[in-house]
C-alpha cells in the first residue's frame, strides 16, 4: 500500500512543484532546488552526469541509500531527455516501481505511465500489483488506473483479492467495477471515492456492498438483479440453491437442483410452489 501512496504523491507533487527549477551543478557535483516545496525529507548519496547528444541534454541520476521520511530506499535510478521544451522521462525506477512519462516546460502538460509489482509487508499486507496514469495539464490532470493486491490481511481481515479500478482528477478519485474477495469466498463490491489530497482518511468515503457471503458450506447470493438465495456445492458436479427473487416478479420462490454434465453445461430442475421446470443451461462460472 506504501507504493500505491508514494505513486499517488508523486503525482501530486508535480502540482507543487510547478514554479520550482532544478539547478545540476555539473562542476561541484551538486543539485539545488529553487523555489521548491516538498513536503517530506530526503537524504542519502545522488551521482549524475550530464551529456548533449544532438539536440538533446541527457541526464543520467543514480542515488543510493535514499532515505526519504526515515524509510530507506536501496537504489533510485532516473534518465531524462531534454528536447527543446519537452522534457521526456526515460527511465524512473525503484527497486519495486517504474515510471516513464514526459512534460512540457511551456505549456504545463504532462504523461506519466507508473507500473509496480511488489510485496507489502505494511498495515495492510499482499501482493501488490499496480498501474497509474496521469495526463493533462499540471494544474488540472486525470488520474486513472487499477490496484490489485493478492492473497492479503488488513487488521485481521484475510482476503484473497482486493481490486480497485480509480479514476479522477485531483484530489478525489472515483471507484468502479472494485471488489474484494475475502479468504472464506465472501464478495463485497467496494464503492465510493478515493481522496488523495488527504492520505490519513484515503479510504474513509468508501463503502462495502454485499454480492457473496458464505455461512459455512452455505453461499448467501445477493445480486443487481434483486435475487437473493443460499448455495451449496454438494460435489464437483451437483450443486442446491434456494433463492426468493425480489424484482421479477414472473419468478416466484423455489429449489433449484443443478446437475454439470461437462464443460459449461448443467441440467436443471426448478422446483416452485405451483409449478417445476426442466432444462438445460450453459453457465459461466467466475
Amino acid at each position: 500500500m506504501r507504493v500505491f501512496i508514494i505513486s499517488l504523491f508523486f503525482i501530486f507533487s508535480f502540482s507543487l512543484i510547478s514554479t520550482g527549477n532544478i539547478v545540476f551543478d555539473a562542476v561541484n557535483k551538486n543539485i539545488q532546488l529553487q523555489n521548491f516545496y516538498l513536503p517530506i525529507n530526503i537524504e542519502g548519496d545522488v551521482f549524475f552526469n550530464i551529456k548533449q547528444q544532438r539536440d538533446c541534454f541527457v541526464l543520467n541520476l543514480e542515488a543510493k541509500d535514499l532515505i526519504i521520511d526515515e524509510k530507506l530506499l536501496s537504489w533510485v535510478r532516473l534518465r531524462l531527455i531534454k528536447k527543446e521544451n519537452e522534457v521526456f522521462i526515460d527511465n524512473f525506477s525503484l527497486p519495486y516501481l517504474i515510471l516513464k512519462g514526459r512534460f512540457n516546460l511551456i505549456t504545463g502538460d504532462i504523461f506519466f505511465d507508473i507500473n509496480a509489482n511488489y510485496k507489502s509487508t505494511d498495515l495492510l499486507t499482499g501482493q501488490v500489483q499496480m498501474n497509474t496514469k496521469a495526463w493533462g495539464r499540471l494544474d488540472n490532470f486525470i488520474i486513472s488506473g487499477y490496484l490489485n493486491i493478492f492473497n492479503g490481511e488488513y487488521k485481521a481481515i484475510k482476503f484473497e483479492r482486493i481490486f480497485l479500478n480509480f479514476f479522477g482528477s485531483f484530489p478525489t478519485l472515483f471507484l468502479t467495477d472494485s471488489y474484494i474477495i475475502l479468504s472464506d469466498k465472501s464478495n463485497y463490491k467496494i464503492e465510493g471515492r478515493l481522496n488523495i489530497g488527504n492520505f490519513k482518511n484515503l479510504f474513509s468515503d468508501i463503502q462495502f456492498v454485499m454480492e457473496k457471503f458464505f455461512l459455512g458450506d452455505w453461499k448467501l447470493i445477493s445480486q443487481d438483479f434483486g435475487k437473493i438465495g443460499l448455495s451449496k456445492n454438494v460435489d464437483e458436479k451437483f450443486s442446491i440453491l434456494f433463492d426468493n427473487p425480489q424484482s421479477d416478479l414472473s419468478i416466484k420462490e423455489g429449489t433449484e437442483l443443478n446437475y454439470k454434465l461437462q464443460d459449461d453445461n448443467y441440467l436443471k430442475i426448478r422446483m416452485e410452489s405451483d409449478k417445476s421446470i426442466l432444462g438445460f443451461e450453459v453457465r459461466k462460472e467466475f
